[in-house]
């Protein structure tokens, strides 16, 4: 039976759906295509060439809204492969999966192409300076600067409550390594990678092995890939809402806690806003981001 016709299928068809209502940032747009991604990964086993077209626009769509989150889906494919490649009777180094890749790229050459040649005339080395580095940017980490740290314990202890509860979820979906084992290695496979990112700090983490990937900036990023494996595994372990409801409840009450002790997660006020806007008007323009100012120019000169 196609896997269109499942259960796991349709649990991944809205997932994909919720992640979309989460939609208020080009980055987490791009998230809404991670559950895509495994949906059309776990479809190569019985359609494989059909696959190809499919899985080249999700990676072509991840290169048009945002490029770190492009990374993220060109290594998260990579990694499903490889597992999938043990369940499924399909080969990792076979020409359809290098296919997708450069599918996938050349759909997006029209924008790849010039900004990779562009990266020479902005000071492009800044997307690394500090506090953006990925060192200083894992679940927990410190930096000199108290505002970074606030911000970056709450998204440490969000994603520590949501690593917990996934805990919780592997053990009761474990039924599912028969019904569907896939799926739910996949999704095992995938969190580990994920918390792996995210956490573990070492040189080669920060992306001194993987190429590009110390573009990512911020290592928390994989929790893109996390909240979709929660979502999941949440689903997977329970059949009754009331338990998922809790589940939720328990969720928003740390979002609740880190918002009103730790750091709101915005921290603008309408006076900032106010300002933009009588600078704009005014021609003085807005404070630009410093890897886009012009290579040899000074953003901070007279």
């Amino acid at each position: 039976m196609r896997y269109l016709q499942r259960p796991c299928t349709r649990l991944i068809l809205i997932t994909s759906l919720l992640c979309i209502g989460e939609v208020l940032l080009r980055e987490l747009l791009a998230g809404a295509l991670l559950p895509l991604l495994l949906l059309y990964a776990l479809r190569c086993g019985e359609e494989e060439e059909q696959a190809v077209i499919p899985l080249g626009l999700i990676v072509a769509a991840a290169w048009l809204t945002n490029i770190p989150a492009a990374v993220i889906v060109n290594y998260s494919l990579a990694l499903l492969i490889v597992i999938l490649a043990i369940f499924q009777a399909i080969c990792a180094c076979s020409d359809l999966w290098r296919a997708r890749r450069f599918l996938g790229a050349a759909l997006a050459a029209f924008f790849l192409v010039p900004a990779a040649y562009e990266r020479r005339w902005v000071n492009i080395s800044e997307v690394l300076s500090p506090g953006v580095r990925p060192q200083d940017n894992f679940l927990f980490a410190k930096i000199n600067d108290a505002d970074h740290n606030r911000f970056n314990l709450l998204v440490s202890l969000v994603a520590t409550a949501e690593m917990i509860v996934l805990a919780v979820a592997i053990f009761f979906s474990r039924r599912w390594r028969q019904k569907s084992p896939a799926l739910w290695y996949a999704l095992i496979g995938w969190v580990a990678f994920a918390v792996f990112g995210s956490t573990f700090r070492s040189p080669r983490s920060c992306g001194c092995i993987l190429p590009e990937l110390r573009f990512l900036q911020l290592p928390w990023r994989w929790l893109l890939c996390l909240n979709v494996t929660f979502a999941l595994l949440v689903t997977m372990a329970s059949q009754r809402w009331i338990s998922r409801l809790l589940i939720c409840l328990a969720m928003l009450a740390v979002l609740a806690f880190v918002w009103y002790r730790v750091q709101p997660p915005w921290w603008e006020t309408a006076e900032d806003f106010g300002e933009m806007l009588e600078q704009q008007k005014t021609g003085a323009g807005y404070e630009g981001t410093d890897e886009y100012v012009p290579a040899g120019a000074d953003s901070y000169g007279s």
